[in-house]
């Protein structure tokens, strides 16, 4: 009978135990499964920020592409503006007529100043 108590209360033991260690076990994998959710969410976040930081840069080296692509423009067509006037001066003073009526309205204008 006495062994029979004993072994009824080590299986009452080993079931206590035994219950013991799954909560602990479930306590483990539930404190794991918040951990691991908290490094996803963090990485996740530092993902975010990166691609805004990416995407921020990007669009100010754009920005600096257009201004200088339209600081090009305008240079180009200041150049072809002083080549166009360069010629149409070349054809309209190559005449000696011209010229001289040129001369004379600078002349003239000179003397209203």
């Amino acid at each position: 009978d006495i062994v029979r108590e004993q072994m009824k209360q080590l299986s009452a033991d080993n079931e206590k135990l035994l219950a013991q260690a799954k909560e602990e076990r479930d306590a483990i994998l539930n404190e794991a499964r918040k951990i691991s959710q908290k490094i996803q969410d963090e990485a996740r976040q530092k993902a975010q920020e990166e691609e805004q930081r990416i995407i921020a840069n990007a669009k100010e080296n754009i920005n600096i592409e257009k201004q200088k692509a339209i600081a090009d423009i305008k240079n180009i067509i200041a150049e072809l503006s002083i080549d166009i006037a360069e010629n149409v001066v070349k054809t309209e003073l190559s005449d000696k007529a011209k010229y001289t009526q040129y001369i004379d309205s600078r002349v003239e204008g000179m003397k209203l100043n």
